[in-house]
């Protein structure tokens, strides 16, 4: 139950970032999003000696480049069902970058779960409301790069708590995202100062219900509980998200899109499952 809620948080996180760039710049929002986190982890703030350098990199692609594009590609996008399914994609590039960087090997079953991953995205691309706001999701798609990068050199941190690594991602992200906002946006500061409540509060969301509240719940659940029984229903984030698109902002479910989705989140699903099964059996070994 749980881990049900944390996902439900992350889908409706969409929605409420959707809701949030109607009002407010998106790298703006994002650089908004990531200063409130960089207050509330402040706590958790730590130095890491010889490892700030990874540290960085890790803000860059899961920060700068995670939050800042998912809220450009939110802005740009009609629907948020079709964002929901093209966050997945970090799945399929993690398991790619870590062939490439780490030298892990992939056997067939992750393959096939690689090529449904992608091939899903595709048939949603090629859906004619889609198509329209493609741009948007192309943004999603280099978000999933960037965060999956992120992920990579995260495997490399020794001794870093989550929390401690959401406080550095936020701090060092906030500057980033402050000056891309001041070089690409426009009259942000008066958007900022007539924002509706409701605007602000699907950045409170981001940080408390998201970040804060999913992110501690999906970790305390690591701690208890095998990761092979908890990594695979993650998925369940791209069925609220969908859900919560449908629900509240009224996307219009094609046909295309509902294929396009249950076959990346079965590709998906494959991967994990392997990929936990890999995992378990190594640590047996």
């Amino acid at each position: 139950l749980l881990l049900i809620f944390a996902n439900a948080l992350w889908g409706i996180n969409l929605f409420t970032v959707k809701f949030g760039v109607r009002e407010i710049p998106p790298v703006t929002f994002a650089c908004l999003r990531v200063t409130l986190m960089s207050l509330v982890f402040l706590p958790w703030l730590r130095w890491f000696p010889g490892q700030m350098a990874i540290l960085s990199r890790v803000a860059l692609g899961t920060g700068a480049a995670g939050f800042g594009l998912l809220s450009l590609g939110l802005s740009i996008s009609k629907d948020v069902t079709a964002v929901a399914v093209f966050t997945q994609l970090i799945v399929p590039f993690s398991v790619l970058l870590s062939v490439w960087m780490l030298g892990e090997v992939i056997h067939w079953r992750r393959s096939v779960g690689i090529a449904l991953a992608f091939l899903g995205v595709i048939v949603i691309g090629f859906d004619p409301r889609a198509f329209s706001y493609l741009p948007g999701l192309m943004c999603v798609v280099l978000q999933a790069f960037g965060a999956a990068i992120g992920m990579i050199y995260a495997k490399r941190l020794k001794g870093v708590g989550p929390f401690q690594l959401l406080a550095w991602i936020s701090v060092i992200t906030c500057p980033v995202l402050l000056v891309l906002s001041l070089l690409l946006e426009q009259g942000q500061i008066e958007a900022v100062r007539a924002a509706s409540i409701q605007a602000w509060g699907a950045v409170f969301f981001a940080v408390i219900a998201s970040s804060l509240l999913g992110q501690g719940l999906f970790f305390y659940l690591l701690k208890h509980y095998p990761v092979s029984s908890v990594a695979p229903l993650t998925v369940l984030q791209t069925v609220f998200g969908m859900l919560s698109g449908v629900l509240f902002n009224h996307d219009q479910l094609t046909s295309r899109m509902l294929l396009g989705g249950l076959i990346t989140i079965a590709g998906v699903l494959i991967i994990e499952l392997r990929t936990q099964r890999m995992f378990s059996d190594s640590v047996e070994t």
